[in-house]
């Protein structure tokens, strides 16, 4: 069956190097962009689409994105390249009198530069829009097919070469679905209506990483639902740390302020870096949406997560993962009862996904299935030792609970609701007609979870939205640090 998009709430661009550099780079035939330069800290990789109503917020983060970008003094380029929406459809829905004209960026139009000082210009000269519109024009977006690997593997060459660095984070932004299994590849983010929905699938930006010999810095998950165990193990051998949300995201402009303002800070310790990036998140990001839910009586109420992860430290998760379906699959003749029992107890990240937490439904597992002592023991170390895998590949983590049930904060059997890695338990016949696709996954080749998933015949999907969620109106809202004394 098709899935709904979730749409994440974003207002992040597009900026580049420092004004401190001696020229900027802009697109031409053939793609040679500025002479070759001292090599930067890190160059940040942008690339993404407006998806049908991402434009707006996207070219919100302008300014403050620059300043971000200037401020850093050459230590942090950062390369753009992102299509805009096919038409503006979506707007007049909200808006009839909605004017295309106030985007920065044309409709349809692909663009691909560095920001820096030229660019700087357009957003300060009188007639800015207009330069920045036609200077920078790469392509008509129906010309560039940003979900095909060979794509991303032109920019990320582009990007190399153009603004050298000692290290590159990759930021694929806009919609994100996690590991999809609806279609006939498998894709996880970037959903383009320039040419009907397409996305970039998770397989894709690995191998593209693989064969461009590209190792990261860090892969910055610009979308929702990527906090996936499938996600994070695809792409952890072609980077060192992974930034995620597992529920829909919640992002904005702080977001990539926050990370470059960090990695200024911070330039020689990549994890000292992300922990200030923290610090920024949780006043700016959480605490403003807060606000804004205090003086909004009509914003629903939603859990919503962020976070670092070591991807050195995803095998050891997938280990105890491995344990877990082993234990489910050698018992599930003899202990159907509890087994299902856990699986419909489990947290479910999102309605509609059957994306749940981890260590969650490990615990469920340890509770449920008790009907002798050996496999109730077996079953607390798989989760205990699941926990202690999760918090080492942890650098931070920030969570809002904003959603209720009958009264009721929605949380794991930990107290908490999560603890921001998700795993994929089967959608009725979702996997059924894509199961090859699941088994081609490197996770799948690490776990073998495919055999619980082939026995599986319970679905984790409520059946409705009431089922998951009270959608009463509510301002509570509690911040978990997940930190070395807690959990």
């Amino acid at each position: 069956m098709k899935k709904k998009i979730l749409w994440m709430i974003a207002a992040i661009l597009l900026c580049g190097a420092s004004v401190m550099l001696t020229s900027c780079s802009k697109d031409d035939d053939n793609n040679g962009g500025s002479a070759p330069q001292e090599k930067a800290k890190y160059t940040i990789m942008f690339y993404g689409c407006g998806g049908g109503d991402v434009d707006v917020m996207l070219e919100g983060a302008f300014n403050s994105i620059l300043n971000a970008v200037i401020e850093s003094k050459g230590q942090v380029r950062f390369m753009v390249m992102y299509s805009m929406s096919k038409d503006d459809t979506k707007y007049k829905k909200i808006n009839p009198n909605f004017d295309p004209n106030v985007f920065w960026g044309e409709l349809g139009m692909t663009y691909r530069y560095e920001m820096c000082d030229e660019t700087f210009k357009d957003f300060t000269e009188k007639n800015g829009q207009q330069l920045y519109r036609e200077r920078l024009k790469y392509k008509p977006a129906s010309e560039v097919k940003l979900y095909e690997k060979a794509t991303l593997m032109e920019y990320i060459e582009w990007c190399k070469k153009t603004a050298p660095a000692e290290n590159y984070i990759l930021i694929p932004c806009n919609h994100g679905g996690g590991f999809d299994l609806d279609t006939e590849v498998t894709r996880g983010i970037m959903y383009d209506d320039n040419h009907k929905g397409m996305g970039l699938s998770v397989k894709s930006i690995a191998a593209a990483l693989k064969e461009t010999n590209t190792h990261l810095k860090a892969i910055y998950w610009y979308g929702c639902l990527m906090g996936q165990l499938e996600v994070l193990t695809e792409t952890a051998p072609y980077c060192d740390y992974q930034f995620t949300s597992t529920h829909v995201a919640r992002v904005n402009e702080d977001h990539p302020v926050s990370l470059i303002k960090a990695l200024t800070a911070s330039p020689n310790d990549f994890e000292q870096a992300a922990l200030k990036q923290r610090q920024y998140l949780e006043t700016s990001f959480l605490y403003a949406f807060k606000n804004a839910k205090d003086k909004d009586e009509n914003l629903n109420p939603e859990n919503c997560d962020f976070g670092c992860w070591r991807s050195d430290k995803i095998a050891a998760i997938n280990a105890q993962v491995k344990e877990m379906g082993e234990l489910i699959t050698s018992n599930y003749t003899e202990q159907k009862g509890g087994v299902d029992a856990a699986s419909m107890s489990v947290y479910v990240y999102e309605w509609q996904y059957p994306h749940v937490d981890v260590l969650d439904y490990a615990d469920n597992l340890a509770l449920y299935m008790d009907e002798n002592a050996q496999t109730q023991a077996k079953a607390k170390d798989v989760a205990e030792n699941l926990r202690k895998a999760i918090e080492a590949a942890n650098v931070y983590r920030i969570n809002g609970v904003f959603r209720k049930y009958k009264g009721t904060d929605v949380k794991t059997l930990r107290g908490t609701f999560s603890l921001g890695i998700s795993l994929y338990t089967k959608e009725d016949d979702d996997y059924q007609k894509h199961a090859a696709n699941f088994k081609s996954s490197a996770f799948d080749q690490a776990t073998g979870w495919s055999k619980w998933l082939d026995m599986n015949t319970v679905s984790v999907m409520p059946e409705t939205i009431e089922e998951l969620l009270n959608p009463v109106n509510n301002s509570d809202v509690e911040l978990w640090w997940l930190d070395d004394d807690e959990e």
